[in-house]
């Protein structure tokens, strides 16, 4: 398969799975630069995989400045911190 379409999109297989070592809930948008998958898991890693394969290349484990916090200030992602105005 070259291209993927809404007339082929049902041929497709799961190709591998990575579970992250986070527990709980966890979103994360996931980047794909030259074949490697980067991505997130909690509470501060980056992790990178082989897109092709799913096999864990490295992982950093980000410290925050003592004292940081998360922007907007909860344990929410932001865009549950924003709530549109709606129009009368």
């Amino acid at each position: 398969m070259t291209a993927l379409t809404p007339g082929n999109v049902s041929q497709l297989e799961l190709a591998w799975l990575w579970t992250s070592q986070s527990t709980g809930r966890l979103e994360a948008t996931p980047l794909v630069v030259d074949g490697v998958l980067y991505t997130v898991q909690a509470p501060t890693d980056v992790v990178a995989l082989d897109a092709v394969s799913g096999e864990v290349l490295w992982t950093f484990k980000y410290t925050p400045a003592a004292g940081a916090r998360a922007t907007g200030g909860s344990r929410r992602p932001n865009r549950l911190n924003h709530r549109p105005q709606r129009e009368e």
